[in-house]
């Protein structure tokens, strides 16, 4: 379904997209790790948002 010049994405395009927003997501996450964060502050992380922070729960042994 093509828009005017509104190009749909190739499955390749939409992979690497997906790549690129977790690796984003980890980069952000050993930021904040880096920083200070705490084993309670990812716990809350996790609580809220599950589906983004759960796979982080294995830190919460490693954290402060």
């Amino acid at each position: 379904m093509n828009e005017g010049n509104k190009m749909e994405k190739t499955q390749s395009q939409m992979f690497y997209d997906a790549q690129r927003k977790t690796a984003d997501l980890d980069h952000a996450f050993l930021e904040m790790a880096h920083d200070g964060m705490t084993a309670d502050e990812l716990k809350r992380l996790i609580k809220k948002r599950p589906e983004t922070y759960s796979r982080f729960a294995h830190w919460v042994k490693k954290l402060p």
